[in-house]
């Protein structure tokens, strides 16, 4: 759209952290409009990094969210709210599953700091399925294509395109990106600025 900022490939940029950060709030007020969006979750224990810890434990907005051999997805409460947010656009697409392989994991990025999975604020997607359909990132995702955003492009580059435009995710990266997501889609939402997460620690100091 006019007065987007774009990446050198056209690409739209992700909505400034600040503005992410409106969209999405953390803490008690994430929780609340997780649940007033009809997400079932559990808050559960301190996991290092992450703010506002919780388990899924249902569908988000219609779609289930699922691993091979584990348990339910545990994020920041912010991702899932993420995942809420732009569930129309999936349902849009007859998407009614994803399976994932990494949500909240305490490791590096290969840039030297923190990855946005360690504040649990990322999503590795290998798999959707789509009206009883599977499509697989590895096998299904067209690589090179110069449109994704057409309606004659494959479903998994129409997904990626669609969420790009909506500029929620700090990172979004394909197997166009490079070698290391030839076989899913990273998506990741921005962290709180500072002065948010300095708020948001002093509310809980008092209240303890």
């Amino acid at each position: 759209a006019p007065g987007v900022p774009t990446y050198a490939d056209g690409r739209p940029r992700p909505l400034a952290p600040e503005l992410i950060a409106e969209e999405f709030p953390g803490g008690d007020a994430c929780l609340s409009q997780l649940r007033s969006v009809g997400v079932s979750f559990q808050v559960v224990s301190d996991k290092r990094g992450v703010e506002t810890p919780v388990a899924i434990e249902g569908p988000i907005g219609g779609v289930r969210y699922w691993t091979v051999g584990a348990g339910p997805m545990v994020s920041d409460c912010r991702l899932a709210l993420a995942l809420a947010k732009v569930s129309p656009e999936l349902r849009s697409l007859g998407i009614s599953a994803m399976r994932f392989s990494g949500a909240y994991s305490y490791r590096m990025a290969k840039v030297g700091r923190l990855s946005l999975h360690a504040y649990g604020l990322a999503l590795d997607v290998h798999e959707v399925t789509a009206d009883g359909k599977s499509y697989v990132v590895a096998h299904d995702f067209a690589r090179g294509l110069p449109n994704g955003c057409t309606e004659s492009a494959p479903l998994l580059n129409r997904l990626a395109c669609r969420m790009s435009q909506l500029r929620l995710f700090q990172e979004l990266l394909t197997p166009d990106s490079n070698a290391d997501h030839r076989d899913h889609l990273h998506l990741a939402i921005a962290r709180e600025p500072a002065d948010s997460r300095q708020a948001l620690s002093a509310s809980r100091d008092k209240s303890e």
